[in-house]
């Protein structure tokens, strides 16, 4: 499981759990979650988005099996969505892709994370946690040279 903000960079990551345990199972046991309800990590204040002057608030977006809070947004149950929701269900879901291109990115950059690891589960930790570092150094040290990556996981292409 994994954080990742606008510009394909992770900026949180959980290794390690089972496969098949669903995803809000990890987020409820996850130390980012923990510290965010402790105050230790505090979401950012709201700020004006460029070009305008009212404040903006910050959110981590998530798909409907996470527990609502103040501080994550999630999409309307499936039935009997008004219009508004609907497409505000849509635009959430155009925001997530951000995360899921971001996983595809470092998969196909790192191929070794597309098939099984048959090693040790500590040396799968390392190399996974290794692999996101390096997606991160890419993506600051050579940006120009991401954005074909980029446009390809992005259907820009």
């Amino acid at each position: 499981m994994a954080l990742v903000d606008s510009d394909y960079e992770f900026r949180w990551v959980d290794i390690g759990a089972q496969g098949g345990c669903p995803d809000a199972q990890i987020w409820n046991q996850c130390e980012l979650k923990n510290a965010i309800e402790r105050g230790v990590i505090g979401i950012q204040p709201a700020a004006p988005l460029p070009g305008d002057d009212r404040p903006m608030s910050y959110y981590i977006i998530a798909d409907d099996a996470f527990g609502m809070n103040t501080w994550l947004m999630k999409p309307f149950s499936r039935r009997g969505l008004a219009n508004d929701e609907r497409i505000f269900n849509y635009r959430l879901s155009r925001a997530r892709r951000v995360d899921e291109n971001t996983f595809g990115i470092l998969a196909n950059r790192f191929r070794c994370l597309l098939s099984v690891m048959l090693q040790d589960p500590d040396t799968v930790y390392a190399i996974v946690l290794a692999r996101v570092c390096l997606h991160n150094i890419m993506r600051v040290r050579y940006p120009g040279e991401q954005n074909p990556i980029i446009d390809q996981y992005t259907g820009m292409v």
